[in-house]
């Protein structure tokens, strides 16, 4: 592609530019999907939330066949008046800002009418495990419902 076919400016030059622009193309090609996550999740914060998070911790879970047991990332979630029952959520975990896995909830009428805490796990390693049991990690995962 050819950026400039002016004669009064030499092929140095123009190739100088042309790398130059295919540097801020190349930039911003790595930098896109940070962006659109960014995006995503500031346009997630602005509508009302469909549940109140309680803090993240590191977990044991018996829930996965056919382990024993599973080191899971854990938190309790509380519909707020605006969940529908029986609508299935997505439930987004991202650390440090950046996504990492997707799960989703659902609460019935009758949980609905009490504001039942559901709690929801996403899957962990024993290496994390190890370093967050006990701890309070809300500072380095957050959490996300949404539809």
């Amino acid at each position: 592609m050819t950026l400039i076919s002016c004669d009064s400016i030499s092929e140095d030059t123009k190739n100088n530019i042309e790398d130059w622009v295919q540097d801020l193309e190349d930039s911003f090609k790595q930098v896109l999907p940070q962006l659109e996550t960014e995006l995503e999740q500031a346009n997630i914060q602005l509508s009302p939330p469909i549940a109140n998070t309680s803090s993240v911790w590191a977990d044991l879970s018996a829930d996965y066949y056919p382990f024993d047991y599973m080191p899971v990332l854990s938190v309790k979630l509380k519909p707020t008046s605006i969940a529908v029952a029986d609508k299935k959520y997505a439930v987004d975990l991202y650390e440090k800002g950046t996504f990492r896995e997707r799960v989703f909830v659902s609460w019935n009428q009758p949980e609905l009418n009490v504001l039942k805490e559901k709690k929801v796990s996403f899957h962990s390693t024993l290496q994390e495990l190890k370093a967050y049991g006990g701890e309070d990690i809300s500072h380095i995962f957050s959490v996300k419902v949404h539809e």
